[in-house]
């Protein structure tokens, strides 16, 4: 399980520290060395990369390995390290969460349309795929993709029930103030 105490040393005194352990723990994500892996990173991304790919070499399953350094990389801002792992996870396991992480991690690593085309596929696997379109609309917001955005959420009100519904018309709302303005 992922030590929290390894990453409050990464950053020691930092607010950053709970946050990431917090988001980390949330999506499951198991990193035993996490602790060697902030401190290479800190030190050269380069030597991050090699434990990264150690720690994929030796863990039972590759897929959740690259899954958690998708999440880390995400987390730490770096989008192009974390749309290589997200996408390492869903080569060796399409599992719909994987796809999930694939799409926002292109969506800020600048790639809305590959975005899009991820968020799909997790939709369609999802078994309820309106959550997954306002959520994917929701980062694509948030990196500035409006027009993207606005297309997730028009996707998500399509297939909303009750419960997602308000959540992605308020969305749909913005990008189109924003548009307006």
């Amino acid at each position: 399980a992922l030590a929290a105490g390894a990453i409050d040393a990464y950053f020691v005194g930092e607010p950053h520290a709970a946050a990431i352990a917090n988001y980390l723990a949330a999506r499951e994500a198991e990193l035993p060395d996490v602790a060697a892996i902030l401190t290479g990173y800190r030190r050269d991304p380069a030597i991050a990369d090699r434990l990264a790919r150690d720690l994929v070499a030796r863990a039972p399953d590759a897929a959740a390995a690259n899954a958690a350094l998708g999440a880390l990389w995400s987390v730490l801002d770096d989008p192009a390290r974390a749309r290589s792992a997200w996408q390492a996870a869903v080569d060796a396991s399409p599992e719909p969460a994987f796809v999930r992480g694939l799409a926002d991690a292109c969506a800020r690593a600048g790639d809305p349309d590959a975005a899009l085309i991820h968020g799909t596929s997790a939709a369609a696997a999802a078994g309820d795929p309106a959550p997954e379109w306002t959520s994917l609309s929701r980062v694509l917001e948030g990196v500035g993709s409006h027009q993207h955005a606005l297309e997730a959420a028009r996707s998500a009100i399509d297939l909303a029930g009750r419960d997602v519904l308000a959540f992605a018309l308020d969305a749909q709302q913005r990008d189109l103030a924003r548009h307006l303005v």
